[in-house]
């Protein structure tokens, strides 16, 4: 069907936008009905981060900036975490560099309005401290990770109900992972102990067959005078390999070691 005439693009976009945005908007700001109560301060919020018709479209980015970097504090960019800061925690508590693989599954298999299946495996380097490890040694790791999980699009596992551990403390080793088989835990471990040029000790594997049920669709509950999904507990998924970052005391903000996706600059190429 041809577009009608006169059809700007431009306008269409922003058409779309303004409806979407103005709901997300007077939803975050439901206890402010007046668009225009400017006299208080939440008001006076409300109303510049509505889009206008009349908006250029400097005025609808800087908008969309002031609602989602400022009054919603960059909250929809990432999932809620459970932490404290990385000063606080330096203050508390010294420790062994670590290192750390994320994984997640992929986009075109997450199902509409959910959140990707993530994992993280982490261990430390017990023969490093802040002080002794250097470039060179961080860089050789992370081509050790590119090589062991960053190749033929990333190294793919599948996540499960079977809880495996491995308990190492004196190596850093205490890992736990929930695995779809006994068969694929050892796969994985036996990677990541690799990067440290050790194979896995049966006497250090734990494999935890839990007798609870675990349905892929656990319904919903009430919270807060309204019903929503429980969360999927030990959820069956692919998941992939995406980055790993290298964390030590003293260090704000942890060095990554190789980005598969690119997003990130690592010490090693994608």
């Amino acid at each position: 069907m041809a577009l009608p005439e006169g059809f700007s693009d431009v306008e269409s976009t922003l058409d779309v936008l303004r409806n979407y945005h103005n709901k997300l908007v007077r939803e975050e700001f439901s206890d402010i009905t007046d668009d225009d109560a400017i006299a208080i301060p939440r008001g006076a919020l409300k109303r510049a981060c509505l889009l206008k018709d009349d908006d250029t479209v400097n005025m609808t980015l800087l908008r969309l900036q002031l609602f989602f970097f400022h009054a919603r504090k960059a909250q929809d960019l990432q999932a809620p975490i459970y932490g404290i800061p990385i000063l606080d925690f330096d203050e508390k508590v010294t420790y062994r560099p670590s290192v750390t693989l994320f994984f997640s599954e992929d986009p075109d298999q997450v199902p509409s309005q959910k959140q990707p299946v993530r994992t993280q495996i982490s261990f430390r380097l017990m023969n490093e401290t802040s002080s002794s490890i250097v470039e060179a040694e961080a860089r050789t790791l992370a081509t050790k990770i590119k090589t062991e999980f960053g190749t033929a699009g990333g190294y793919r596992w599948r996540r499960g109900k079977l809880l495996a551990t491995y308990r190492r403390p004196d190596q850093g080793w205490n890992l736990k992972l929930f695995t779809f088989s006994e068969t694929e835990a050892r796969e994985v471990i036996n990677k990541v102990l690799d990067l440290r040029n050790q194979n896995l000790d049966d006497d250090y594997l734990t494999i935890h067959e839990s007798k609870a049920e675990f349905p892929a669709n656990p319904g919903n509950h009430t919270v807060y005078g309204k019903s929503r999904p429980k969360p999927v507990r030990r959820p069956v998924t692919y998941i992939r390999y995406q980055r790993s970052t290298l964390s030590m005391w003293g260090l704000t903000k942890g060095v990554t070691l190789h980005d598969r996706t690119g997003y990130q600059k690592g010490l090693v190429s994608p």
